[in-house]
This record gives structure tokens, C-alpha cells and sequence, in this order.
């Protein structure tokens, strides 16, 4: 969700930071539970064990970071080679270029033929 996210509001952090609390909220209320409902023995602590670990926080970022590669690698390759009109008016303001600033050649940074946009 955050690699397409442009501008960060006041909903986006409510939602994203809401989200991560429930799931910590009904983590903590439904392992007690879980262990009085099966009789697992006691694991009500377990969830704080493992957020304790080094271990854990590592391979949830690791896991995070190999799930997130291929949206990101696709976005980078779409931006770079495909464009959208959007993107490229975005490029022109982000870096004050007018229609006709180009490569001599007439094409832009990657390679594109640089039209005036009517």
C-alpha cells in the first residue's frame, strides 16, 4: 500500500497504524481462548516470546521485503519504460522541463519520443 501512496494524510496513518493495533489487540484477547478452549497448555505468553525474538524480526522484514521485490521491480519497470501521461507530466514539473526539452535526438531520458501534449 505504501509504494503507491504519493501523499500521506491524516486516514492513511489511522488506517495503517489502526490496522496494525487491532491485529496486535486480537492477538493478545484471543490466544487465552484459544488455550482454554483446546487446553494447548500455556501459550498465552507466546506471542510475547516471539516478538521478543531477534530472530523474528528479521524474518518478518526478510519475508516482507521478498513479497514487496516483485510489485516494486514491476513498478520501477512500468515507470521507467512504460509510462503514463500522468507520469510523465509528473517527471516535466518535478524537474521544471517544458515540451520541447529533450536529447537532441528528440527523445527523453530513457528513450522516448518527447511529444507536445495538447
Amino acid at each position: 500500500m505504501a509504494i503507491s501512496i504519493s501523499h500521506w494524510h491524516f486516514l492513511t496513518h489511522l488506517g495503517i497504524w489502526g490496522s496494525l493495533a487491532i491485529f496486535v489487540i486480537f492477538i493478545v484477547a484471543y490466544t487465552p481462548i484459544i488455550w482454554h478452549t483446546l487446553k494447548m497448555g500455556n501459550i498465552y505468553w507466546s506471542f510475547f516470546h516471539l516478538v521478543g525474538s531477534a530472530n523474528f524480526w528479521f524474518y518478518l522484514l526478510l519475508t516482507l521485503a521478498l513479497i514487496l521485490l516483485p510489485a516494486w521491480i514491476a513498478k520501477v519497470l512500468q515507470w521507467t519504460y512504460f509510462p503514463r501521461n500522468w507520469q510523465i507530466l509528473r517527471e516535466r514539473e518535478r524537474y521544471n522541463l517544458s515540451d520541447d526539452t529533450c536529447l537532441p535526438n528528440g527523445k527523453d531520458r530513457v528513450g522516448h519520443e518527447m511529444k507536445p501534449i495538447a
